[in-house]
């Protein structure tokens, strides 16, 4: 396994400008209430809708790869490879563990839903199929958390300009569900990072990094 040289914290936001539809499993379903819930966590008494990591980190990947030409998870490479990691043993063996945590990311301040009426056309009878989708409502404001690690021989410069470039291109692509339909589009700003060094002493080392400054922030 490579030795961990220390971690970067990347932290951000993520600005919902059209309704953002991330299905929840649907628990409780009200004679006329809503057909497709946002995914939602407990907060106290209510359930508070937010963006789970697994969405946002499969989102880059598949975009970035994408961008690379990567038409299936074996075939990807780089940094891509590094950032996400594989379940292929051989490609493990070649890259280590993924050098990239994506934490869920929660509200900062409130979020509220809407409701979306949307039809479905049977192509044959012409017949309307009315559905409700709850979505989050644009202006939402979510706080990005990641946390990459730097490893022995790895180019932080090139990892963090291939995150970089999976913001740039998801800000231009949707996140969530129905982002043909104009679901999804948000705005990833604010990134800034912080070097953590880990001492022998037992010592941890917070300093701001500055050797890359995200162009998705201009």
């Amino acid at each position: 396994m490579a030795k961990l040289k220390y971690k970067l914290l990347i932290t951000g936001e993520i600005r919902v400008e059209t309704g953002l539809h991330i299905g929840g499993s649907e628990v409780e379903l009200d004679i006329g209430g809503l057909d497709n819930e946002v995914i939602k966590i407990k907060r106290g008494d209510k359930r508070v809708a937010y963006i789970p990591g697994s969405s946002l980190k499969g989102k880059l990947r598949s975009l970035l790869a994408r961008q690379k030409g990567y038409r299936k998870h074996r075939d990807d490479k780089g940094e891509v490879l590094l950032l996400f990691g594989s379940a292929n043993s051989k490609q493990k063996k070649s890259s280590g563990h993924s050098r990239l945590i994506v934490r869920d990311c929660y509200a900062m301040g409130e979020v509220f839903t809407e409701d979306k009426a949307e039809n479905t056309i049977n192509r044959l009878t012409g017949d309307a199929n009315p559905r409700h989708m709850e979505r989050i409502s644009p202006g939402a404001v979510f706080g990005l958390d990641m946390v990459l690690d730097i490893c022995k021989n790895d180019d932080e410069r090139k990892l963090l300009q291939t995150i970089d470039l999976g913001f740039q291109i998801l800000k231009r692509d949707y996140l969530g569900g129905s982002g043909t339909r104009g679901y999804g589009k948000v705005n990833v700003t604010n990134v800034s990072v912080e070097k953590v060094v880990f001492k022998d002493d037992g010592e941890v080392e917070v300093t701001p990094f500055s050797d890359y400054l995200f162009s998705v922030n201009h």
